[in-house]
């Protein structure tokens, strides 16, 4: 544990605490130094040294260090510098994003996630950004969501991380079921799961793999 209640390698410690005169200071300084605004990329801070803006960024966002949460570096800037952070500046609409996911499920076959890349035709958005955007509230939208939740609600597509909680042991009671009843272990195109409604092989092996649903 380093000194003044920071990790080694910049990560804020449980003990250090932030607030936005001081986050502004820092930025100010930095401004003063460069003639521009960090980002969320910009690295480390250097008037609060072992601190870096991703942190502070994800801090604002979630709330950590007595941060009340619910907004980023880029929204903070705005709204007491003026300064609007290019990936924040084109306003999105609930409207224009099932209208691009859409498109990804014509094209593709499947609905996109945040892990969907960029998005064809629209220059510099990608879906990892929407998907941050409709969780913290930045370009036009409200917060507190999600693509998977937006896609569930919009589109009917399930959300899998709002399934039930699986087991191992479930998992290889249904995998026993299945070889009993094929000859053959399920894979992830096995398809429907009998007895277990709304689940699919597919969706198990997505589970194991994020590490979700327990």
């Amino acid at each position: 544990m380093a000194k003044n209640g920071k990790r080694a390698g910049g990560r804020l410690s449980a003990r250090a605490r932030l607030t936005v005169k001081k986050i502004l200071s820092w930025a100010d300084a930095h401004h003063g130094r460069t003639g521009r605004w960090p980002t969320r990329s910009t690295d480390a801070v250097v008037d609060a040294p072992g601190e870096r803006w991703r942190s502070i960024d994800l801090a604002l966002i979630k709330g950590h260090y007595g941060l009340p949460g619910g907004t980023t570096l880029a929204r903070l800037l705005f709204k007491h510098r003026g300064y609007r952070y290019k990936g924040d500046g084109k306003t999105l609409t609930i409207t224009s994003i099932l209208r691009w996911a859409d498109d990804h499920r014509r094209r593709t076959g499947r609905w996109p996630t945040r892990r969907s890349g960029e998005i064809p035709g629209e220059p510099g958005e990608r879906w990892s950004g929407i998907s941050r955007a409709l969780k913290v509230g930045v370009r036009g939208l409200r917060g507190e969501s999600s693509l998977a939740r937006l896609l569930e609600q919009k589109r009917g597509r399930r959300n899998i991380a709002d399934r039930p909680q699986l087991s191992i042991e479930r998992i290889l009671a249904w995998a026993d079921a299945h070889h009993n009843r094929t000859g053959n272990w399920p894979t992830l195109r096995s398809g429907e799961i009998p007895g277990a409604r709304g689940e699919t092989w597919s969706a198990v092996a997505s589970a194991l793999v994020y590490g979700i649903r327990g």
